[in-house]
């Protein structure tokens, strides 16, 4: 089992999270960091601030983190802080995001059902 949240807003949020799905026996931290919006004045997401707090997370609880990148640009980013790179539904048809996770030196999922 894969848990965490859909959108990490706090460290407070995160650790409290991680614990439960540790306790709950867990096998892997997820949790979001690049959010899209329509607004650009909306919340879109801690980025590199929270993969930090995800490795926190990790340390603390052991569990491998997964996150989703949305373009080819975050790969190299988040490859040094994830264990997997998680690659959306809507992403399954670009080509250029799906190319650079197959070069990272880290596993990577889909998320497609």
């Amino acid at each position: 089992m894969i848990a965490g949240p859909c959108s990490v807003e706090s460290r407070g949020q995160l650790l409290e999270t991680a614990m439960a799905v540790k306790e709950a026996g867990g096998h892997a931290l997820r949790g979001g960091l690049f959010k899209p919006r329509t607004s650009p004045y909306a919340f879109q997401g801690l980025g590199e601030k929270g993969l930090e707090l995800l490795c926190e997370a990790r340390e603390l609880t052991g569990l491998p983190i997964v996150t989703e990148v949305m373009a080819p640009d975050q790969v190299e980013l988040v490859k040094q802080y994830a264990d997997v790179l998680q690659i959306g539904a809507r992403n399954m048809q670009n080509f250029n995001l799906l190319h650079a996770a197959a070069k990272a030196s880290t596993r990577f999922c889909s998320s497609a059902r």
